[in-house]
């Protein structure tokens, strides 16, 4: 019989639901290279014949923007397995399947041109505050799709962005959301929204402007 030394677990994690992302489809690059882990229930994945030392996991899967995570080979015999296991959280891009009884705030954010074209921003980080219905501030954010390593450059999601309010809200919420972007204006805006739909906002940043001292 042979016998397979464990290097290294890694388990998936939905960054929204926050449970075991199994089904995603997921992708792996072992430091650089692709490769293909032992797929195991509840979004396990368990790596085997690894070098000793430090690797880096990358991880891509349609409906989330790519997620790495370190591991160290081999497991030793002295180690529990449940602190040996790796977690890698998955968050949610602008073509994560969102239930239908989501509050979702989605849309595309845009930038002005030397030559005076609007063209999708990527990279941009959106950030969303509001309170829950039992008066709990919160705080999420997500971040335009299309920059560098993200699995949707160059399609139509390019820009855009989606999150969804997560803890119990109220019938209506308010929502402040502040978009950045480098070399661009912050851009601030207030939207009161109703529980179990889906907002769309589309933003066209400015550049910044900067002010001799």
């Amino acid at each position: 019989m042979i016998q397979v030394r464990l290097s290294g677990v890694v388990q998936l994690i939905d960054g929204y639901s926050r449970q075991p992302a199994e089904g995603a489809g997921a992708r792996f690059r072992l430091d650089g290279r692709p490769c293909l882990p032992h797929a195991k229930p509840q979004a396990f994945y368990a790596f085997t014949g690894l070098k000793p030392g430090p690797h880096l996991v990358e991880v891509s899967a349609p409906g989330f923007f790519p997620g790495q995570i370190g591991l160290t080979a081999p497991i030793t015999t002295d180690q529990p397995l449940a602190e040996a296991i790796a977690l890698c959280r998955l968050d949610p891009d602008p073509a994560y399947p969102y239930p239908a009884w989501a509050t979702v705030i989605r849309g595309q954010v845009r930038a002005g041109t030397a030559d005076g074209a609007i063209l999708p921003l990527s990279g941009a980080t959106i950030i969303a505050r509001y309170r829950s219905r039992g008066g709990k501030d919160r705080t999420i954010a997500t971040r335009t799709a299309g920059g560098p390593g993200d699995s949707t450059i160059g399609s139509a999601y390019d820009g855009r962005y989606a999150l969804a309010l997560t803890g119990t809200l109220p019938g209506t919420t308010v929502v402040a959301l502040t978009f950045s972007a480098p070399n661009h204006a912050d851009r601030s805006e207030t939207l009161r929204i109703d529980t179990m739909t889906t907002t769309v906002l589309d933003v066209v940043m400015d550049e910044s402007v900067m002010r001799p001292g």
